[in-house]
């Protein structure tokens, strides 16, 4: 008989209970309190910023601009990841792990640091436009679809990921069926497709998601969307009911494609095993020409823009001078993001074990609400959040100090280090927790013992993931940073217009070297805990 793990002690309710609490209070709270200052206006109710939004002509541009610019990046998204992903699937597990890691560069890295790369090559001044002796690129670099090609390259490997665990989750043995009746082509398009579309779809979606909530790109690249209108609203006009109603058609853009996505998928957000059974394996030629085509890709995507910034970035002198004159804001984020990943994992922790074990019916809604929790503009989190803090007494002494960026940090990331725990503590087993809470064990000694120890690999991965995120994040903290404290992307941001492009390019390449070193842990932990496994050590059960 199961047992009810949340239901058979007071600690477990109470505990997850205070973490939701946390939650509303850094997540839900600065959204809702703009949307409240967005009913006001001297202290009476109104509705007059949403009538305006309505009424005037240059709003829907923006709502059509912000939708075209996600749409652009879903569209080149997909296009790049889902080949890269259908052909993951057949490789062996140990070239996919390798490859994949590579091509999840692009979406760890900021996507600013994209951007640059982009102007780097084909801005007015860019490598193109000396290689042909006059500016042939750059009306193209600087718009919609120029925006949504760089976000489209930031946020494919989400589409990658979808597409490479639908494909697994499709038995080998059904596809070897068909194969005996049909060439690749017919198979490929009356069986697999037909099978992984709704991920397929719901990849599109998030990638639409996200890019609508993006903030730094647009901004680099000079393209008005209501992300970087929310900005100047308050940033310029210090307009809080203005710049919420201008980001509501966004947000209820971003709920409708969330929710759309959550149905897609099913119970399967984001829990779809990447180490599920082995689908039938290609041939020798195929796979040689499916390792040279995601080779490439992984050249395109990570070699290129690498490469990109050492060559504007000078010499190896160069890069350490700026290293030394950066080195206070590098500290500085490093320090912060240890802090804001620690406490984001661990309130995920609390949130992903509620949700993978609860038996409500409130496990979808979840999903949603952290998804789109997630995908609110950085902006209008950073908004909120100065309204909500920036007054007198204890508030205002978190306000001024670094503790402000973390709160930033834990807005941002928290429900996504929910959906990702939530999404992996589902596929342990609880027959373990069940027996110790049967045998009387207390839930925080439960949860230590046995949850803890067989979930540790997620936690690292989900760790880092945070820390990269943290580390990058600027739409935010750019907002709430408080005076005399500075973060890497802070800076950089700050010098993009009225510095020289090495200096720009020597701190996006210092970056870029912190997340890829990062990444680089993570993969050597991850290869350990297979060598463990394969060799019958006790790993995550």
């Amino acid at each position: 008989m199961r047992v009810e793990i949340l239901n058979r002690q007071w600690t477990a309710r109470s505990t997850i209970g205070l973490a939701g609490v946390l939650v509303f209070a850094l997540s839900i709270s600065p959204v809702l309190y703009m949307f409240v200052r967005s009913l006001e206006h001297n202290g009476q109710f109104t509705l007059a910023y949403y009538a305006q939004l309505l009424g005037e002509p240059r709003q829907r541009r923006l709502l059509g601009h912000s939708i075209q610019l996600a749409a652009w990046a879903a569209l080149a998204g997909s296009a790049l990841g889902v080949p890269a992903g259908l052909l993951l699937a057949r490789l062996p597990q140990a070239t996919a792990l390798l490859l994949r890691f590579v091509l999840l560069v692009p979406l760890l890295l900021p996507p600013y640091i994209l951007g640059v790369v982009w102007v780097f090559v084909m801005g007015r001044a860019g490598w193109l436009s000396r290689w042909m002796g006059s500016d042939v690129a750059s009306v193209w670099a600087y718009s919609l679809p120029g925006a949504g090609l760089v976000l489209g390259l930031a946020l494919a490997p989400l589409s990658m990921l979808l597409a490479e665990a639908a494909r697994r989750a499709i038995p080998a043995r059904l596809i070897e069926a068909a194969r005996l009746v049909a060439g690749p082509s017919r198979t490929l398009a009356r069986i697999t497709l037909p099978l992984v579309a709704s991920s397929l779809a719901a990849g599109g979606l998030l990638v639409f998601v996200l890019a609508l909530a993006e903030f730094g790109v647009p901004s680099l690249l000079g393209v008005r969307v209501y992300t970087t209108e929310v900005f100047t609203q308050f940033a310029a006009l210090y307009n809080f009911g203005a710049a919420t109603a201008t980001a509501a058609p966004l947000l209820l853009v971003v709920v409708v494609a969330a929710g759309l996505a959550r149905i897609l998928l099913g119970g399967r957000v984001l829990t779809s095993s990447l180490m599920a059974e082995q689908p039938l394996r290609l041939s020798s030629p195929a796979r040689v020409a499916a390792q040279s085509y995601l080779i490439l890709l992984g050249l395109l995507m990570v070699a290129g823009p690498l490469l990109v910034l050492m060559v504007e970035a000078g010499s190896w002198r160069a890069l350490l001078d700026a290293l030394v004159s950066a080195r206070i804001q590098i500290g500085t984020s490093i320090a912060l993001s240890i802090i804001g990943a620690s406490l984001a994992t661990g309130l995920g922790l609390l949130l992903g074990y509620w949700r993978a074990r609860t038996t409500s019916g409130g496990r979808g809604f979840f999903d949603v609400g952290m998804l789109v929790l997630f995908a609110v503009p950085s902006t209008v989190v950073g908004i909120g959040l100065i309204g909500l803090w920036n007054r007198t007494g204890w508030t205002g002494a978190f306000y001024t100090s670094p503790a402000m960026i973390i709160i930033g940090y834990l807005a941002r990331y928290v429900p996504l280090a929910a959906l990702l725990l939530g999404a992996y503590l589902q596929q342990l087993p609880a027959a373990r927790e069940e027996a110790a809470i049967v045998f009387g064990a207390h839930w925080w000694r439960m949860l230590g013992r046995i949850v803890v120890p067989a979930a540790r690999l997620g936690l690292a991965v989900i760790w880092t993931i945070c820390f990269i995120f943290m580390f990058g994040e600027l739409g935010t903290t750019v907002l709430v940073a408080p005076p005399g404290t500075t973060t890497l992307p802070v800076r950089v941001y700050a010098i993009m217009a009225n510095s020289p492009d090495q200096r720009v390019a020597e701190l996006c390449l210092m970056q870029t070297l912190v997340i890829l070193l990062s990444l680089g842990g993570l993969l050597a932990a991850v290869q350990v805990a297979g060598r463990r496994q394969k060799n019958g050590g006790k790993v995550d059960e």
